[in-house]
């Protein structure tokens, strides 16, 4: 069986081409996970489908939760300040018109410093968006790692982490969350075998930063990724 063909029999009980958070290459990565799982029996066949159709419809519903949900309350609370930061302004332009006569000739020239405030509150509204997006995206993908090493039952060694996160380049939005971990963690081992010498990251309770340790293997991170019990 080939990605094409497993998507197909995907796509049959959800719609990927619906979802907001995953791209295509990450579904096509979690596909290719599951492939040599496949057997003559088609009844355990149909429920492997079944449970990666399932499996990435409830990855894309949490990632895309979490960053719309961290978003959304810096709009609100930006959209809040720029109303009050409206009436306030109204109020000052209705006092200023019902002045004095030779205060009229300045109005054109306070109506352009208002056009000018509001302008570059709504300006520094969109940076407050951008930075509440990408600060969203890096809690996310720094809790995707820690998750993914604790369900490996591995050391995750924090300045590493931090290291491997900095390097990323994280987008203003719609970013790949389940992309990025996977780069976060690239660049972590690397680092960490560059740094220590080691060849494996350390188990937890090792007691040793050397050895007892191994690497996520890829076709791990569909098992750490489905929460347990499951």
């Amino acid at each position: 069986m080939t990605v094409e063909e497993l998507l197909s029999l995907v796509n049959k009980e959800v719609d990927t081409t619906k979802f907001k958070a995953l791209s295509q290459k990450t579904i096509n990565e979690e596909l290719n996970d599951v492939l040599d799982e496949f057997g003559d029996d088609e009844a355990a066949n149909a429920k492997i489908v079944t449970k990666v159709a399932n499996r990435l419809k409830r990855m894309d519903g949490n990632l895309h939760k979490n960053v719309s949900d961290e978003i959304k309350k810096s709009r609100e609370e930006a959209e809040r300040k720029k109303k009050e930061e409206e009436e306030r302004n109204g109020k000052k332009e209705e006092e200023e018109r019902n002045g004095k006569k030779e205060e009229e000739d300045k109005s054109d020239d306070k109506y352009d410093k208002l056009l000018a405030k509001l302008e570059a509150l709504e300006k520094a509204n969109e940076e407050r968006d951008k930075k509440a997006s990408r600060a969203a995206t890096i809690e996310a993908v720094r809790k995707g790692l820690k998750d993914k090493f604790d369900k490996a039952k591995l050391e995750l060694n924090d300045f590493f982490l931090d290291t491997a996160i900095s390097k990323l380049e994280i987008p203003d939005k719609d970013a790949d969350v389940i992309d990025l971990v996977s780069k976060a963690e690239g660049i972590y081992t690397t680092d960490f075998k560059r740094a220590t010498g080691n060849t494996a990251i350390p188990h937890k309770g090792s007691g040793s930063s050397s050895g007892g340790g191994k690497t996520i293997r890829d076709d791990e991170w569909a098992d750490i990724i489905e929460p347990q019990g499951k």
